[in-house]
């Protein structure tokens, strides 16, 4: 898409994501596509790649799954087929989004479209990238969830929000996209949701976000026009 990818305009050569609302949207749109794959398809597409790069951007800040070079279809007796169906597999993805339980026992399943897509929900709240840099000069690096997990211990939001965001965000509504980044990437893969149950989850989000800056508003209306009729005795 013309408008790159996720990746670069967390990066600051894309779009001008500083606005909560279009980081939420983007989340939704990409949950919904890994759903669509995940029960929409038959057989079930399993994406195996899934990260900040391969969501594209639309202008309309709509976020479209990309790149499906080394996706894996389940080709299985779909009256059998349930959820926690596995296929064997040579282990392929990128590094930072790698469920480890895959990478340890070959088995794939949707979970690992899970796991990643929780690593790229820290992104889009941290704007930090998978693998975050310690010192310069010794080159060290820690996975963003182990970076973040200290800081949600403590509650310490503003740690792990990312500065580039304008005011409009509200900390009930990034705590609910953060403890749904949490669930995504369980060191037990059976304990992670569906990315329906995850879908569903940050189009509750994003309601709770509009309801918010609709309320903002009617309050800011209010407040003016009550100054309006101030001014006028």
């Amino acid at each position: 898409m013309a408008n790159g990818s996720l990746f670069d305009s967390l990066k600051g050569k894309g779009l001008n994501l500083t606005l909560w609302k279009d980081r939420l949207q983007i989340a939704a749109d990409a949950a919904e596509g890994l759903d669509y794959l995940h029960r929409g398809c038959d057989p079930p597409i399993i994406h195996r790649d899934v990260k900040s790069s391969n969501i594209l951007l639309s202008k309309e800040f709509e976020g479209k799954i990309s790149d499906f070079g080394i996706s894996k279809s389940r080709q299985y007796d779909t009256s059998t087929m349930t959820e926690d169906s596995q296929l064997f597999t040579v282990v392929q993805g990128s590094f930072g989004y790698l469920d480890p339980a895959y990478a340890e026992t070959h088995i794939a399943t949707h979970s690992i479209d899970v796991y990643a897509f929780g690593v790229v929900l820290f992104e889009l709240v941290s704007g930090k990238p998978p693998m975050i840099q310690l010192a310069t000069r010794t080159g060290e690096y820690i996975h963003i969830v182990q970076w973040a997990k200290p800081h949600i211990d403590r509650g310490n939001l503003s740690s792990i929000i990312d500065p580039r965001l304008s005011h409009d965000w509200n900390a009930s509504c990034v705590w609910k996209v953060i403890d749904i980044a949490l669930a995504c990437v369980d060191p037990d893969r059976k304990k992670r949701p569906t990315m329906n149950e995850v879908k569903l989850e940050l189009q509750s989000a994003l309601s709770m976000k509009l309801e918010s800056n609709l309320y903002d508003t009617t309050e800011q209306m209010a407040s003016f026009t009550e100054n309006i009729h101030v001014g006028a005795r």
